[in-house]
């Protein structure tokens, strides 16, 4: 099982200086504090709202400033307003997914590893 992750919740394209080529697009500096914040809690906002599972993915060189950790506690704070928020490691969404006992739905990652795995194929 894969617990998804969200390119736009990862603070390595935020917080890490590049020359180029700029990741993302047009950064070529680290992105600023008030601006990384209010994007991930747009972000939040969007996964919330249509109930889906939001993952942030934090690099302990990118996030492990002062001031970069200033900016976690105020989006945990912000998540944590919402009273129907659940915080969980991979560990126990997997375990809270398997409890559901019911197949994946058809195009899931697993459906799809199944039906691609070379070792399935039938010769024709």
């Amino acid at each position: 099982m894969d617990v998804p992750a969200h390119w736009e919740l990862n603070d390595f394209p935020r917080f890490m200086f590049n020359y180029g080529p700029a990741c993302p697009a047009g950064q070529v500096r680290i992105a600023g504090y008030r601006q990384t914040l209010d994007d991930w809690c747009a972000g939040f906002d969007a996964y919330h709202g249509y109930g889906l599972c939001c993952v942030i993915t934090l690099e302990p060189s990118c996030i492990g400033k002062p001031g970069r950790i200033g900016v976690l506690e105020e989006f945990l704070a912000y998540m944590r307003r919402r009273r129907d928020v659940w915080f969980a490691t991979g560990a126990e969404v997997a375990r809270w997914w398997r409890s559901l006992d019911r197949p994946n739905d058809l195009g899931s990652s697993e459906e799809v590893r199944h039906r691609t795995d070379p070792r399935r194929a039938v010769a024709g």
